[in-house]
């Protein structure tokens, strides 16, 4: 599972605690864009990609 922003494409990212940073807006408390500074949600995690492989499906034949 990888994370990268949605809307900036970046794969960097910080943790907040509630209501320790309050210079970010509505004080969310979780992950951060570190370039745009969006709340990463569900849209911003890509599930692992399966690609066959090839040695595995020669030996099988």
């Amino acid at each position: 599972m990888t994370i990268q922003c949605s809307t900036c494409g970046s794969a960097k990212f910080f943790f907040t605690l509630p209501k320790r940073d309050k210079s970010i807006k509505h004080c969310h408390h979780g992950a951060y864009c570190a370039r745009c500074g969006k709340p990463l949600n569900l849209q911003d995690l890509n599930p692992p990609v399966v690609t066959p492989n090839l040695f595995a499906t020669l030996d099988a034949e």
